[in-house]
């Protein structure tokens, strides 16, 4: 909402009005209103190439400096790329008008889409005040330009270029879009389809979060794919390293951009250059005032550079090799040379929401770094493997590390540590770093002089007095897949609340699981579930049904995904886990020993409640506790 009212007020800053020289008169004034403002990156090359024609330093602001300036410059910045609403933007249109009416310049040059859309059109289309007109994309014809007061420079992106760069590395022709649901977004996705001159697949999101779920699933359904920004998203963090290595990590199709905002995350880039449109319209503006250039004369244009930017890193993670003719014309991004190489061993597989939380710690850690980081990762993918097939992928991560040579390895999870670390990276030299071993690390032999890292337990004390709190009596029950996570579990219950079990179950199927749920209902007066996503005919909705119908006795889980089986869940953090794994490597890479850095423990826990399960139960959970928990409402129920 600050965000929303900031944009209404716009914001303005002036050069001194002085005195000049140009025809021996009072130095004009130009009114520069931008669309959006200078955080964005676009605007910003536009704002830099005006002030270079008009002669004007500026500060880290992107706010005119200075008495040297050919004229008296104002800003506005409307601010309209964020997804406001249109009262907001019609309201910046507005407050644009007032100024232009109060300060009276000699011409006025805006910059995109939504200034032409919301001030000129509506208020100055052939008014006495000239207009000029710049990043407007492929087109001003929707706003019945150009017009006796009103021209300037389009935006336009060579489509079918980019296509011919890609068309080499992709496996059919559907193409698809992804843009932010903004004005300039479905320009640009029209324009896509009218030089292909095919139907593509477009997708308009409003939020970052939304903007990632639908590249990935778009990575399965075209062969190529147009990216446009996601600056300006109301969720977005500014952290571009995170969001290339978020493609680098998902991309199966060749992507291309014109947007130099991407060039980190699409193979290809091939942008406009702002600075080009800044100076046009600045220098055209000079003309203009200054009598050389009459204004009627001035007909529309067409930008006409662009640079071609290659990203080498995503380039080796899709196996491709650009010819040596397009590198040595272009920008190599990411081809780095003084960098850090780290490599994430994950011991399970894309999906499994404990592994993906703290792959996601590990990354946003390791993103917020100012070493230059050349970033790969591997999936162990160990759950109910067999023991052969888990020892060979461990081999085949240990030669990845004898050919590739990363300056860290962080690894986590037990199986990382006993199938891959403890068997052959005990007297390595490179360092490492794990987290997500269970309960404890002894068996491993860990820590190794080499190494450090974050051991996980189970908040048992937590899931123990969340239960009890609702249960009748004090019966002790536990059911979950048989496995050492189990076994450790019923180990450190007794010692930390000083509880015998009264029933324990461990199954390995989904006939088990059912027959053991129902005995439990009169055996026990609370039921801890250890982990139930592993066991064999795992059916996700059946087991939610049987537990809507069946349950008379309060559970709770230790795992996120299990949160549908339970009550209510105390859960260690992924993240947590991740995070501290990531900066504890960074520390490393930056120079200090890794037997120096303690191991540590997790501390979190996020409690979850089960509405519909308590809903079935009759049970109420108190306001406090409503308010510091995650809610889980099954869909579609």
């Amino acid at each position: 909402m600050a965000l929303a009212l900031f944009s209404c007020r716009g914001k303005e800053s002036l050069s001194p009005d002085v005195s000049g020289d140009i025809g021996a008169k009072e130095k004009p004034k130009i009114l520069y209103v931008d669309s959006y403002n200078w955080d964005y990156e676009w605007a910003r090359h536009i704002r830099q190439g005006l002030f270079h024609s008009l002669r004007f330093e500026y500060n880290e602001k992107g706010e005119p400096l200075g008495e040297e300036g050919l004229v008296q410059l104002k800003i506005f910045e409307m601010n309209t790329k964020a997804a406001f609403s249109e009262e907001d933007k019609v309201l910046a249109g507005e407050r644009a008008r007032d100024l232009i009416e109060s300060w009276k310049p000699d011409l006025v040059i805006t910059s995109d889409d939504n200034a032409a859309k919301y001030l000129i059109k509506p208020y100055f289309v052939d008014s006495s005040i000239p207009f000029l007109y710049c990043g407007i994309n492929n087109s001003a014809a929707a706003y019945g330009f150009p017009a006796s007061n009103v021209t300037g420079m389009v935006e336009v992106h060579d489509v079918r270029g980019v296509m011919e760069l890609l068309k080499p590395y992709a496996k059919g022709e559907r193409v698809g879009f992804l843009s932010g649901e903004n004005l300039s977004g479905r320009k640009n996705g029209r324009e896509i389809e009218e030089q292909l001159g095919y139907s593509i697949t477009d997708v308009y999101v409003k939020t970052y979060k939304e903007w990632k779920k639908q590249y990935r699933r778009l990575q399965d359904e075209v062969d190529i794919l147009f990216l446009e920004s996601v600056e300006y998203f109301p969720d977005w963090d500014g952290n571009m390293k995170a969001l290339s290595w978020f493609a680098t990590r998902y991309a199966r199709v060749p992507s291309g951009t014109g947007n130099d905002a991407l060039k980190s995350v699409a193979l290809i880039t091939m942008e406009s250059k702002g600075e080009e449109q800044g100076e046009w319209v600045g220098n055209t503006a000079l003309s203009v005032l200054s009598g050389e250039l009459s204004f009627r004369y001035v007909g529309e244009v067409k930008n006409s550079q662009v640079s071609i930017h290659l990203n080498m890193m995503l380039a080796r993670e899709q196996n491709i090799r650009f010819p040596a003719e397009l590198i040595n014309i272009s920008h190599l991004v990411n081809e780095l040379s003084d960098t850090k190489k780290v490599l994430y061993v994950n011991s399970y597989h894309e999906g499994y929401a404990w592994s993906d939380e703290v792959q996601e710690g590990v990354e946003k850690a390791l993103s917020r770094s100012k070493l230059q980081i050349d970033y790969k990762y591997v999936l162990m993918d160990t759950l109910n493997k067999p023991e052969d097939a888990i020892k060979d992928k461990a081999l085949e991560i240990k030669g990845l590390i004898e050919r590739w040579k990363p300056d860290i390895v962080i690894a986590s999870d037990d199986n990382a540590s006993k199938y891959l670390i403890q068997p052959y990276c005990g007297d390595s030299e490179i360092p490492f770093v794990f987290c997500g071993v269970n309960w404890s690390a002894d068996e491993y032999g860990f820590p190794y002089e080499n190494m450090t890292g974050m051991i996980e337990s189970a908040p048992v004390e937590e899931a123990y007095a969340l239960v009890r709190s609702f249960a009748e009596g004090e019966r002790i029950g536990v059911i979950g897949k048989d496995s050492y996570f189990a076994r450790r579990l019923l180990d450190a219950f007794k010692k930390r609340t000083g509880r015998e079990v009264d029933a324990y179950y461990p199954v390995n199927t989904l006939e088990e699981w059912e027959e053991a749920y129902g005995k439990l209902q009169d055996e026990a007066d609370m039921i801890f579930i250890t982990s139930l996503s592993n066991i064999a005919g795992y059916d996700r909705e059946y087991m939610v049904d049987r537990v809507l119908e069946s349950s008379r006795v309060p559970s709770v889980c230790f795992l996120s995904v299990d949160i549908p089986f339970a009550l209510v869940g105390a859960s260690q953090m992924g993240e947590e886990q991740g995070w501290w794994a990531g900066n504890a490597a960074l520390e490393i890479l930056e120079g200090r020993e890794p037997g120096s850095i303690p191991l540590a423990q997790n501390s979190q826990v996020r409690i979850h409640l089960n509405i519909p399960l308590a809903d079935e139960m009759g049970l109420v959970f108190p306001r406090d506790l409503l308010d510091s928990s995650t809610i889980y409402h099954a869909e579609g129920r």
